[in-house]
């Protein structure tokens, strides 16, 4: 997923709109939002309510933001490693607290 949702499209967004291949911040941070929001736009097409799809586009594009920026930064392993922090916490620690208030 980190590869074909944010490393290829931000490598081919900065190959086709950075000559110098090295973008300014404002330039990263208008290529980094229409790949933030790819994430975003496939997990809201795939919901089932309204409410659903507009939480979790919302929160994947706030985490691909923070996601890119990671990468930026710290490289693409900091930026999965990231993302496996987020799993822990959302699917599993998150998920466990459901369970028990929901059953």
């Amino acid at each position: 997923a980190e590869v074909c949702l944010h490393a290829m499209p931000l490598a081919l967004l900065i190959y086709l709109f950075v000559p110098s291949g090295i973008p300014s911040d404002r330039t990263f941070w208008l290529l980094a939002i229409p790949v933030a929001m790819l994430e975003a736009a496939i997990q809201a097409a795939t919901a089932t309510t309204t409410a659903t799809a507009v939480f979790s586009a919302l929160q994947l594009l706030a985490f691909g933001l923070v996601q890119l920026h990671v990468f930026r930064r710290f490289g693409f392993v900091s930026m999965y490693a990231f993302r496996l922090v987020y799993y822990s916490l959302w699917h599993i620690a998150w998920g466990a607290i459901r369970l028990h208030w929901l059953f």
